[in-house]
Formats: structure tokens, sequence, C-alpha cells
């Protein structure tokens, strides 16, 4: 049984609230560029969940973080839900007979999601960007589709590490600016870097229209940021981390 086009939007917010920053993609990510550049990368499938967990909480945006929330969560207006599903997403109604995952059930029915198989690197790809750039968005977006790993470089203006780096593998200082070390790959240009990953990783999907080459694409991304007044633009002095944080 197929579902409305007003309860998928409903769906679509919902997903994006309560998850904001990460979808259904696994992403390793280094904290403000302070990891050692002569630092072997690790491998995704090699890093094990720690065996304890924090208590579950309910649900709740505190206080102090309302406008944090509201700002990011504007992107997903102007990109009208682009990286939220996987690619080849997919939801069907189905009898609840299951201890599956769900996100509802009621009356006996419970949504069951599927998506497309996708091909898996062996490595995760090195990508070197910062949060207030457009045509890093796109990228970011395409790995929430296509379920990458992927090791994110934050590089914003100032960053004293990964920005050396990008200027001495490409030539120049310009994001995004990807590595893939599965098939000695490295490139720069969204687009470009984008239609690489579906070529590559896609399994023979095409580049949406909401990732396509054109301005209005590029300006829509642009307006999402606007909110967030520059925020992840501009190094700021931090604790250096030990190991890669790890986002879901």
């Amino acid at each position: 049984m197929k579902i409305s086009i007003a309860c998928t939007s409903f769906i679509i917010c919902h997903f994006y609230l309560i998850n904001v920053a990460a979808f259904q993609r696994r992403i390793i990510v280094t904290k403000k560029g302070h990891i050692p550049t002569n630092r072997s990368i690790p491998r995704l499938q090699e890093r094990r969940i720690p065996e304890t967990s924090p208590e579950p909480k309910k649900f709740g945006i505190s206080a102090s973080n309302f406008l944090n929330i509201a700002s990011s969560s504007v992107q997903i207006l102007f990109r009208i839900g682009s990286g939220v599903f996987v690619n080849g997403y997919n939801l069907k109604i189905d009898d609840a007979n299951s201890d599956e995952y769900s996100l509802f059930e009621l009356f006996g029915k419970r949504p069951r999601e599927t998506s497309k198989p996708m091909k898996v690197p062996k490595l995760p790809i090195e990508m070197y960007e910062f949060e207030g750039c457009p045509f890093c968005r796109k990228v970011r977006e395409a790995v929430h589709i296509l379920d990458l790993d992927v090791m994110f470089y934050p590089c914003p203006r100032g960053g004293p590490t990964f920005r050396s780096k990008v200027i001495k593998q490409g030539g120049k200082a310009q994001f995004p600016y990807m590595i893939d070390p599965n098939t000695k790959t490295s490139t720069y240009e969204s687009d470009t870097i984008i239609k690489y990953l579906f070529d590559t990783y896609g399994a023979g999907s095409k580049v949406p229209f909401t990732l396509s080459s054109n301005a209005l694409v590029t300006f829509s991304c642009g307006l999402g940021l606007i909110p967030r007044l520059g925020r992840g633009s501009k190094f700021e002095e931090c604790k250096t981390a030990k190991q890669p944080l790890i986002l879901w």
C-alpha cells in the first residue's frame, strides 16, 4: 500500500529533526582538523562500537540549542529533503509480524523501509571540506544518498592542518577536494566529485536532479546555509582529538 505525498513530507521532516546532520550512513569525521596528516586512516570495518552505551533518553530539544536546531532545519526546506533518504529508498506498509525496527505501528500495520544495494568502498574515502560551503554541502548530500563510509577532514579558513595537505596534494586551496584510496583518484569540483561517486559506487544510479550541475541547486544550498551565519567556516582553537570521531 503506497503512502500519500503528504505522509512522505511528514516523514522527511521527522527524520531530519531527529537526526539533523547524520542520516542513513556511517561517517568518520575528524575534530576541527587536529589529527596529524601522517596518521594512517583507520578502516571503519575494523573499528568496534563500545560494548556499553549511554542510557537512552526521551528525545527533546533544550532551550539553549533551540536556535541551533531551528537554523539547521531550514536547510531541508531549500534542499527539498535532498540527502535524507538513501539511494533507492522505498517505503511500504506491511503487517506488523516481525521484530524489525519501525518508525511506528498502527492498527497492526507498520512501515517497512528498503533501499537499493550499493557498492561499498573497502577503505573510507577522504573528503576535504568545510561546513559553510554550498558546494561542500552538495557533496555531503551525495555521500548520504549513497550511504558511503567517508573520512571528513574539516578545512575551515585559517585551519592549520588539512588545508596545507590539500594544497600540497592538489596544488590549490579549493574545496571540496576528494581522495579515493580505493581507486587512487583525487579531484576538485563538487559536480565532478558527485558524478564520480555515483558512477563508482551508485550501482548504476544516475545523479538525482537535486544534485545536478546547475546554478539553482548551488543557490538553494547557499540559501540553506544563511541562517547558520557562517558557522563552521572559520577555524577556532580547541582541544586536540586523539582519534577520529565517528558519527552515524
